[in-house]
């Protein structure tokens, strides 16, 4: 697998609610060289999550040019979608997909994240972590108390409506966020402690 052509990665490990969530999103689907990509962008069209399929060839890696003519920033609106009942790929190969190498980089003014899948035995202890989390109903004041706690460069909205919001977390090693009944327990070793009560009437994360 060649990638000279992108930045140094990062050792990324993914929330159990990550795939569901993410291929119900609006999924757009290119293939890019030996590579079936998968494209979800925030609400804001400020971030770009793109999972690469390897087909079983291991040739080069997307490069970021490739990325950019197949997911445009400017028509992404227009671009058409797939479901996730309609992926070139099965769902259970993907879903079985914990620990990635996240590849980092602009697009003008949108940041990319390009991942790809890791050996098993190749995971790297205290990994950096890609969380979604879903709520049904949510006060938006407890949203907003997430993204300063964490902050907004790294909570990213990628669904909102009446009835439901998404939120991908970019979590540093080390970082944890849990839910109980009590609410949010954010623990870092970079900040105090937090319990954020938040309160929806179901949360997936």
């Amino acid at each position: 697998m060649n990638a000279k052509h992108l930045p140094p990665p990062t050792p990324t490990t993914l929330s159990e609610a990550f795939w569901p969530l993410f291929m119900t999103n609006k999924v757009m689907v290119r293939f890019v060289g030996a590579y079936i990509c998968f494209g979800v962008a925030d609400d804001s069209n400020r971030l770009l999550v793109v999972y690469a399929h390897d087909t079983a060839s291991r040739l080069h890696l997307p490069t970021q040019e490739a990325i950019a003519r197949a997911f445009p920033l400017r028509n992404a609106k227009q671009q058409e979608y797939t479901g996730p009942h309609d992926l070139p790929v099965s769902y259970s190969d993907i879903q079985r997909v914990r620990n990635v190498m996240r590849y980092e980089f602009l697009q003008e003014n949108r940041r990319v994240l390009l991942l790809v899948s890791t050996p098993e035995e190749s995971v790297v202890e205290n990994q950096e972590q890609l969380m979604f989390i879903q709520w049904s109903r949510p006060n938006p004041l407890q949203i907003a108390r997430i993204v300063e706690t964490i902050g907004a460069d790294r909570v990213h909205v990628v669904r909102k409506n009446a009835l439901e919001t998404r939120l991908l977390v970019e979590l540093k090693p080390n970082e944890r966020l849990k839910f109980s009944v009590t609410g949010c327990h954010f623990s870092s070793p970079f900040a105090t402690a937090a319990l954020l009560p938040v309160q929806c009437d179901t949360c997936t994360a």
